[in-house]
């Protein structure tokens, strides 16, 4: 998105599409190419869950009798996955691919911070040339850009448009390179290596200020340590139970306010999230209202297919980010009593979002999806030869924690 601000408007908002575009046009290739050979589809573990997650997101367009074109655009965000993965599966790509690949994503990953790392130092101006364009469609406001606070070092975003967004980017660059790290044969040079990429990364994501970053990056790091050696695994835990346990016992003197503010310390920002004050608020209007209120309102009136994908807490329909969405005529939020406000946090509350618009087979079916992905993980760290295959897996298996965190 940084690098479609620069086009003139009438390609901007187009550009956005393009890399989807291209995935989706790799796929029919590939899909064509494979007929041609006489291979109808290349099976793979993960075809089941995704199947059923189709046929969730169409049976529950169907039954909540949303238009088509709001339940396509509701799970367009999954699918893009989907159409990626089955590219990836079939262009059988060489053994010399996935190391290409880290590579240049390690080099990305330097320049974002260092870019980063400046917008911190530069400040304001700095932070405006960064900032991406408005999403509008049809004239109206469909995605504000970073509301942010621009100035000093708070909430650096870089080239990724949001703090979360840079946040979850570095969560997952850590959690991989920790786990290609510890599988691979320990040298001075790859020590010094790890440590010269690693502290920058540490230095951008802290200064993200994405609590939901910090926090999923110490869960997968504690789940990578306790998978490497299992009969250890309680000290690891101990410890981060003690850690949480502190973080709970310091927050009580601080005001969950205190983590919102322009200039709020890192320190205030990671405490806040534990004050008794943000626990208080959560369960009003925040992510707790939306797994505690919202989820079983859900479940006792729209059980098995939900309200409809795009039709709640999408910016489809309206997420109450203060935008009304592109079809706010077909939002369902009044099916469930929920003000506009509050919209926002159930689409922070993935978990949340997924069982409101795909009902429990939707949220079953991504379950599923999830575990099959972790066998496969635990089956390449256990059995390849590869050192970097089994590291990636280990990489990954954190990276699984933080996520379903």
């Amino acid at each position: 998105e940084f690098l479609t601000k620069w086009l003139p408007p009438v390609l901007g908002s187009p550009a956005r599409y393009w890399g989807e575009a291209l995935i989706r046009l790799v796929f029919l290739h590939l899909l064509l190419r494979n007929w041609h050979a006489g291979l109808l589809w290349r099976r793979t573990p993960l075809d089941g869950p995704i199947l059923l997650i189709l046929v969730a997101a169409g049976a529950s367009t169907l039954v909540n009798r949303a238009p088509l074109l709001v339940g396509l655009l509701g799970i367009k965000n999954l699918i893009r996955y989907f159409f990626l993965f089955y590219a990836v599966v079939n262009l059988e790509l060489p053994l010399r691919f996935p190391r290409r690949l880290l590579a240049a994503t390690a080099v990305a990953a330097v320049i974002v911070c260092a870019i980063g790392l400046a917008q911190s130092a530069a400040g304001e101006n700095f932070s405006k040339v960064l900032k991406p364009r408005d999403v509008y469609f049809k004239g109206k406001l469909i995605r504000e850009s970073t509301r942010q606070d621009l100035g000093g070092t708070t909430k650096i975003f870089s080239t990724l448009g949001r703090y979360n967004h840079l946040g979850n980017f570095l969560f997952f660059i850590l959690c991989l390179t920790l786990g290609i790290y510890l599988a691979s044969p320990r040298t001075d040079s790859l020590r010094l290596g790890y440590f010269a990429f690693t502290l920058p990364c540490l230095a951008a994501l802290g200064l993200s200020y994405s609590r939901m970053s910090w926090i999923g990056l110490v869960l997968g790091v504690f789940f990578i340590f306790s998978l490497l050696k299992q009969y250890q695994a309680w000290i690891y835990w101990s410890v981060f139970a003690l850690v949480l346990g502190l973080s709970l016992l310091l927050a009580r003197e601080v005001s969950w306010k205190a983590g919102e503010e322009k200039r709020a310390s890192l320190s205030d920002r990671y405490l806040s999230t534990f004050s008794p004050g943000k626990f208080r608020q959560s369960f009003k209007s925040d992510r707790l209202y939306a797994l505690l209120t919202v989820a079983p309102r859900v479940i006792r009136r729209y059980p098995i297919f939900g309200v409809g994908p795009g039709t709640l807490a999408s910016e489809v329909t309206g997420a109450g980010r203060g935008t009304p969405g592109m079809f706010p005529e077909h939002s369902h939020r009044r099916w469930l009593d929920i003000d506009t406000y509050r919209l926002t946090y159930i689409s922070d509350s993935g978990w949340t979002s997924l069982l409101s618009q795909l009902g429990l087979l939707g949220l079953f079916a991504v379950a599923w999806l999830l575990s099959r992905f972790f066998g496969i993980c635990v089956a390449v760290r256990d059995s390849s030869p590869s050192p970097l295959s089994r590291g990636i897996a280990l990489g990954l298996l954190g990276v699984w924690a933080g996520l379903i965190f």
